[in-house]
């Protein structure tokens, strides 16, 4: 590897971490409610998220690939036209599967941000629990593996729960949590 290309991987890992950073930024801008549904979630039930998360994380991706493979056999037999609903249909379930991970990473991002600046404004805990996210990610093998599963599949899961159940956890220092 030469420094060009040294260089440029370094720019394009500067560019995708802003990226990341501004996407987050806009959905917890854009979705302050949900993101703290999801952020509360994760907190009051990280282990179930992190269940609920793998599970649909996995169905959903086996059923995209199922449907792509589909499509793929049906444009050989002469289909044209079915293999390209199948493949709009598994590209919408890929998208949306995509969304629910960055609503994830944004809650996630949330929910780190309010431990590391407790006192901090709900925009500058967001930035700084995303950069402290992406700044981890760069640590070998525990950073490049563990953090991004762990993040995506707690995430992914809160999303999902905080979706089909409407209620919010009750909050840690509450009198209903120690009931």
């Amino acid at each position: 590897m030469n420094w060009d290309q040294f260089a440029a991987f370094f720019f394009m890992l500067g560019i995708f971490g802003i990226g990341v950073a501004a996407l987050t930024l806009v959905l917890d801008v854009m979705f302050p409610h949900f993101i703290l549904r999801a952020r509360t979630t994760a907190e009051k039930m990280p282990i179930r998220s992190a269940l609920v998360g793998i599970i649909n994380f996995a169905f959903f991706t086996i059923l995209s690939i199922a449907i792509l493979s589909i499509a793929q056999e049906a444009e050989g037999r002469g289909s044209p036209g079915g293999a390209g609903f199948l493949r709009f249909i598994a590209a919408l379930i890929i998208l949306f599967l995509l969304a629910f991970i960055a609503f994830g990473i944004a809650a996630m991002a949330r929910w780190l941000g309010e431990r590391i600046a407790p006192n901090a404004s709900a925009r500058r805990q967001s930035i700084s629990g995303i950069v402290a996210l992406e700044l981890a990610c760069l640590a070998p093998i525990v950073g490049w593996i563990l953090i991004p599963l762990s993040v995506i599949s707690v995430g992914y899961g809160s999303v999902i729960i905080a979706l089909v159940w409407r209620r919010t956890p009750a909050p840690i220092d509450s009198p209903i949590s120690s009931l």
